[in-house]
């Protein structure tokens, strides 16, 4: 505004205002030690809930399939509404009288929140954040490598039966045309051994991967979570301004599940090149769902 006063178009006061003031320098602090464990423990904590809940659910859908459940028992009828959850995305819905969509079976699933629906079978984004930073202080990746990051491959073992070797392709943009992609191997030899994170991080997200590559089968990637409202389905409590709203005058069609709409391959892009070991507080971005 100054700078278009014609006073001011000249002189001592209009070099002045033609200088650039530099803007302050960014800064970053690392964690201390006792700040990092803090920030592990609490996504150990998460991911192993999740990782359990999943596991009981999975077991449960196995046995479903298998046909060793008893026809019509409680375990039979969550059994089949798993297998509808895994080839569909979500369990099955019914239209209220106001046009949306609601849980069916509530009752029987105990609620129809996230943990007690689609999070079954699938992980949530916090969740999924919770093993980001776990694998980031476990083998010090930066966060921009899980927007990318494939599917571990199994590598060849020589006779070996008490261990298994992951083969992982790693991509770093930042180190230069010509040497993005290196591949890592990591065993999982016990529960101590990095490659155990690895096994369960296939573990936690395999039904989200199987349902992604059925939607697009050109995707194999490692880090897929489930969306918590995807477009088309809303809570069953909406909002009061949504719930003074007049109810459709038809009912909405059939969803149809989309990965770009209703999964996501990492929910934050923020990327560090600070080592793990110092956690940088600029993790705060991504770890703030999981404290």
């Amino acid at each position: 505004m100054l700078t278009a006063d014609p006073r001011l178009s000249s002189g001592p006061v209009a070099d002045e205002l033609a200088r650039r003031i530099p803007g302050p320098r960014p800064y970053e602090k690392s964690y201390d030690k006792q700040e990092r464990e803090q920030v592990v423990l609490a996504a150990q904590r998460q991911f192993r809930s999740a990782l359990l809940r999943i596991r009981e659910n999975t077991h449960l859908l196995e046995s479903w399939r298998a046909g060793e459940l008893v026809e019509g028992s409680r375990e039979w009828k969550i059994g089949r509404i798993l297998d509808h959850l895994a080839r569909t995305g979500e369990v099955p819905t019914k239209i209220t009288a106001r046009g949306h969509h609601a849980v069916k079976n509530r009752v029987l699933l105990g609620g129809s929140g996230a943990e007690a629906t689609w999070g079954r079978l699938f992980l949530s984004r916090s969740e999924l954040t919770a093993l980001a930073v776990l694998l980031t202080d476990r083998f010090g990746w930066n966060l921009s490598v899980y927007d990318c990051l494939p599917a571990p491959t199994r590598a060849p073992s020589a006779g070996e039966t008490a261990s298994v070797t992951y083969q992982l392709q790693i991509e770093k943009r930042r180190k230069g045309r010509g040497h993005w992609f290196s591949t890592e191997n990591i065993t999982d030899s016990g529960a101590d051994s990095p490659g155990r994170l690895i096994t369960q991080a296939l573990e936690a997200t395999a039904h989200g991967r199987a349902l992604a590559a059925r939607l697009d089968p050109g995707i194999r990637l490692l880090m897929v979570a489930r969306m918590h409202y995807p477009r088309g389905l809303r809570p069953e409590n909406p909002p009061a301004r949504e719930r003074r709203r007049p109810a459709p005058s038809r009912a909405p069609a059939p969803r149809q599940m989309s990965v770009q709409r209703d999964f996501i391959r990492f929910p934050l892009k923020v990327a560090t090149s600070t080592p793990a070991s110092k956690m940088p507080r600029s993790f705060l971005a991504v770890v703030h769902q999981v404290l």
